[in-house]
């Protein structure tokens, strides 16, 4: 859902014709959310490696859950949507 909320709302903007600067942070928010969930899947289905190698991206995936950077993310689409529509 993270992932097509922002989709929704640049879609929208952009043929709306939403404030440029609202834009571009709705696309920030959507290239953080995308990195962070390509890492997540990478923890989630593990390396091509050995299983020490996997066990440790395993380990790893609930720091990659809690990870402040879905908030500023998040923060970053809602604050762009509020740009491009008042602007």
């Amino acid at each position: 859902m993270l992932l097509l909320l922002p989709l929704l709302l640049l879609g929208f903007f952009a043929w709306r014709g939403g404030h440029t600067l609202g834009i571009a942070m709705i696309c920030a928010g959507l290239l953080i959310e995308v990195i962070l969930a390509l890492r997540l899947l990478r923890a989630s289905v593990g390396g091509v490696g050995g299983h020490a190698e996997w066990v440790r991206e395993v380990a790893r995936r609930p720091g990659i859950d809690r990870d402040p950077a879905w908030l500023g993310a998040t923060l970053l689409v809602v604050a762009g949507a509020v740009v491009a529509f008042v602007g």
